[in-house]
């Protein structure tokens, strides 16, 4: 996928929740560059 210049694009998932002992997690997409070691809460 390519975007031109100022362009947007609305993309939105939803994903399970990882087992408890997972602290983080990395999202990768052809669109942007990665999210790495995002830390997950308990709220």
């Amino acid at each position: 996928m390519h975007l031109a210049p100022n362009a947007t694009w609305t993309w939105w998932a939803k994903y399970p929740a990882p087992p408890a002992e997972v602290k983080s997690v990395s999202y990768f997409t052809s669109v942007a560059p990665p999210f790495e070691d995002i830390p997950i809460t308990d709220l």
